[in-house]
């Protein structure tokens, strides 16, 4: 018997046309951070490479720290509208009626911070000297998982004062009153633009994960490579006891 829900809910969620492709191993560990807020302890920040139809691959950061996710397996994106990923997701800022201004302020962080905006843009921006890569992945996860969950930011572990000092500009940069918010476009769930929100399935017949996983498009990622960097073995995201 086939289930009409889930079918006519695929068929609302995207074309095989607007598929994006994550493969096994394609997640870029960034820093171990502190979190201080909502269900407190550490968390490590990165962010997913995604392949988009035409082909190019685009950084997409996480906006459920509270879901765990294997990034060992492959799985497809589907880009969704964002009264598809209020009504799923369970973090309370975006599950209440009023959630469009968290949701552009989303958007908006992703179409402002890393890659979307090249990293000597997004230093000066900040004022972050000798920000890296790895910083402005870190800082841009954070900042949205401040906005969705509650994170608050305590720190990076295993990382000087001067990298942490960094990731911190960052964050308040993403989170402060720069942050105007951007509304999506009305076609986002026919488009692959920075602030599109991706919503993750297990296979290109769009069976829906053991939880529920959104991410949300950053811009091109120039510097793709085969990733094999030392990440957890743990499913992302990890906390631990604090």
């Amino acid at each position: 018997m086939k289930d009409r829900d889930n079918e006519g809910r695929s068929s609302q969620l995207g074309t095989t046309a607007n598929l994006l492709s994550f493969s096994a191993g394609d997640y870029e560990f960034a820093h171990w951070l502190s979190n201080i807020g909502e269900a407190a302890g550490t968390l490590f920040s990165g962010a997913f490479s995604v392949q988009l139809p035409d082909g190019t691959r685009h950084l997409a950061y996480c906006l459920d720290a509270s879901c765990p996710f294997d990034t060992e397996q492959d799985c497809f994106g589907v880009p969704v509208a964002r009264t598809d990923f209020a009504r799923d997701n369970s973090c309370t800022p975006l599950s209440n009626d009023d959630q469009s201004a968290t949701h552009d302020r989303i958007v908006w962080i992703a179409r402002n911070s890393y890659p979307a905006v090249p990293l000597e843009e997004l230093a000066a921006a900040a004022g972050a000297d000798g920000l890296t890569r790895q910083d402005a992945i870190a800082a841009t996860q954070v900042a949205l998982w401040m906005l969705t969950n509650g994170v608050l930011f305590a720190g990076l572990l295993e990382a000087d004062f001067s990298v942490t000092a960094r990731v911190l500009a960052v964050i308040d940069y993403l989170t402060g009153p720069a942050n105007v918010g951007a509304p999506e476009q009305a076609t986002s769930t026919q488009t692959t633009e920075p602030g599109t929100v991706i919503h993750l399935r297990l296979d290109n017949n769009r069976n829906l994960l053991t939880d529920t996983h959104y991410l949300v498009l950053s811009g091109a990622d120039v510097d793709y490579e085969a990733l094999s960097c030392d990440e957890p073995e743990e499913s992302f995201p990890r906390r631990l006891a604090a």
